[in-house]
């Protein structure tokens, strides 16, 4: 009596290297939707497991509402001369149109040049590892996106 063998497996495949995750950023200066006087400095960390090269963040100063009056807000961002600038809204929100660099890249500070005027606002931040990828999603989830509103 003869038994057929199973057939050979096919050869393993070579693992993909290990895909580096995403670098992370989080604000921790000032909290999230707080009111109150205009923070001298914002803050927060970062990591990332290949390191991190250096984080930036965005500032946008929200003036009006898209729902109130059912109109586009008008958007101004933070510039590096320190005074805002008109930015065009997409789908009747405000757009991220330039990053500044923050001081320091595991723990980062920014401190603007000048005092904030009263507003609403959206701080933004994202990590930028060492292979030179950059954080692409912001949300208050992930901490690197927060409003708060200057009196």
């Amino acid at each position: 009596m003869t038994v057929a063998a199973p057939a050979p497996a096919p050869p393993a495949a070579p693992s993909p290297p290990a895909a580096n995750r995403e670098p992370d950023s989080n604000i921790t200066a000032p909290r999230d939707r707080s009111r109150g006087r205009a923070p001298r400095r914002f803050s927060g960390t970062a990591s990332d497991d290949r390191g991190v090269r250096r984080v930036e963040i965005a500032l946008v100063r929200v003036v009006g509402s898209a729902l109130a009056a059912r109109v586009p807000p008008r958007c101004l961002g933070l510039k590096s001369n320190g005074r805002f600038r008109r930015t065009s809204p997409r789908r009747r929100r405000c757009a991220v149109t330039g990053f500044l660099a923050a001081s320091g890249a595991r723990r980062w500070s920014f401190t603007p040049r000048r005092r904030l005027p009263p507003g609403r606002y959206a701080l933004y931040s994202r990590a930028i590892d060492s292979d030179r990828r950059a954080e692409r999603s912001f949300s208050r989830r992930d901490r690197n996106r927060v409003t708060f509103t200057v009196r």
